[in-house]
């Protein structure tokens, strides 16, 4: 009974109690709409926070929501960030509980800080469909800021190494207005720098991120400087399927005319041509996606070697074929004296000469001197001993002559062309693949494992 009794009298303190709870919260909804209006009145947004005392501290942070494009060409990035800020101002306390939530339009009424990045070439604030900012206000007096910008930032690139490099790009915060005695900036505590797990770079792979906090001395004083460094490292794949393998085919391409017989000059010559052209048209247009840099990085180097081992393949057969002409000249000519052996019996000069020649036996190692005297030879068998005789005074003569180095002294000791052109193709078949190989394990020990 007792129990039931009391159980009566607590109800109607308890529904009192929710009335006033309610009027309460009532109460602090019109209280925040009478806040906003006292905090813009009694705020004057061109006086920093601490205007007569220490210097103010924001704190700025970043989140890369995507990385757009790394150009070499123009030696720039773009990306899309939330850029956040973070910094207290004792004007905005207030005596509530919770934080207010507002859009970034409100920060007009209010002190931003001044920050601007200092490498930036463009910078747009996206605002479909309003604009993507907004600012938080917190009873203590802090204020978080954020927004979402798309950024063209420069990063000074070093090419030498291209396509086997690795790059830092920077992202750089700067105050523009104050200096370290008004304003000092400093990243958030706690992972300054964070990147969407969804971003992938088509070219590049983000190895390390780092930030860093300076000061940086200007005419007018020194400011806060902060800096963010992406470390990339470049993908080699897109390079090996669009130069790398290209070139070393075209390379080998060009070794197929030394399996060619030097009397297919037409083929020899189209292939080399063909590989040269190629080549140089595949360097012009890698050459194009670099800037004008006076420097010439790995891949000029690779591309310059190739054409060299097929211009080389190209001279190889001209002089080849320059052999071959010459031995084509020689037994031309040595089957024009058995003709005239075979139908006059002798070889007929003309007069008044001196040099040697051999009969139409070549191994023979009979000698005549060819002279007006030997017009009047009747017979073969007189024309021999008048030679032999003439053979034996010139032998005389000879042996009491001091001995030259002159291409007469033997005159048997002839060159072979055809000889030397067939063995100048046999050892280029393994001279070219060999240095071929040789420059590959230099070049790949240099710019990639080393």
């Amino acid at each position: 009974m007792r129990a039931s009794s009391v159980f009566w009298l607590l109800i109607p303190l308890c529904l009192k109690e929710c009335l006033c709870l309610m009027n309460l919260e009532e109460d602090e909804r019109i209280n925040h709409s009478v806040l906003l209006e006292s905090l813009i009145k009694n705020h004057d947004k061109r006086i920093r926070p601490n205007v007569h005392g220490d210097a103010v501290l924001v704190k700025v942070g970043l989140h890369i929501r995507s990385f757009d494009s790394i150009s070499e060409a123009t030696m720039d990035y773009a990306i899309t960030t939330y850029f956040r800020q973070y910094w207290n101002d004792p004007r905005l306390r207030f005596n509530a509980s919770g934080f207010m939530n507002m859009n970034g339009d409100f920060g007009q009424n209010l002190w931003l800080p001044d920050l601007y990045f200092e490498n930036a070439k463009a910078t747009e604030m996206h605002k479909t469909t309003k604009d993507n900012s907004f600012l938080r206000i917190y009873p203590t007096g802090d204020v978080s800021f954020s927004v979402r910008l798309g950024l063209i930032l420069t990063c000074n690139m070093h090419l030498e190494r291209f396509p086997m490099d690795q790059q830092k790009c920077n992202v750089e915060v700067e105050t523009y207005s104050y200096t370290t005695n008004e304003m000092k900036l400093q990243w958030f505590d706690n992972k300054p720098i964070t990147i969407d797990a969804e971003v992938v770079l088509p070219q590049y792979r983000i190895i390390h991120v780092q930030w860093t906090e300076i000061t940086r001395p200007y005419s007018t004083g020194n400011y806060s400087h902060l800096i963010g460094t992406f470390y990339l490292k470049r993908e080699l794949g897109f390079y090996m399927l669009q130069a790398y393998i290209p070139s070393i085919l075209l390379v080998i391409l060009s070794w197929f005319s030394l399996w060619m017989e030097p009397s297919a000059a037409p083929a020899r010559v189209a292939l080399g041509i063909t590989t040269v052209l190629a080549l140089v048209t595949q360097s012009t247009w890698m050459r194009s996606q670099l800037p004008k840099i006076a420097y010439a990085t790995a891949i000029d180097i690779w591309m310059v070697t190739c054409q060299v081992f097929v211009f080389a393949a190209l001279l190889q057969f001209a002089i080849v074929y320059y052999l071959s002409v010459l031995q084509r000249a020689r037994n031309t000519a040595a089957l024009k004296r058995k003709k005239s052996l075979a139908v006059n019996g002798a070889p007929q000069h003309s007069q008044h000469t001196s040099n040697y020649q051999e009969l139409s036996n070549p191994e023979s190692k009979r000698w005549i001197t060819r002279s007006s005297s030997l017009s009047n030879v009747k017979n073969d068998s007189e024309y021999m001993e008048i030679s032999l005789r003439r053979r034996d005074k010139d032998h005389d003569w000879e042996s009491r002559t001091p001995k030259t180095h002159s291409s007469r002294s033997k005159p048997n000791a002839r060159r072979d062309y055809g000889n030397m052109s067939a063995a100048f193709d046999r050892y280029s078949r393994a001279i070219f693949p060999i240095l071929f190989l040789v420059f590959n394990t230099f070049y790949w020990y240099k710019f990639l494992i080393k």
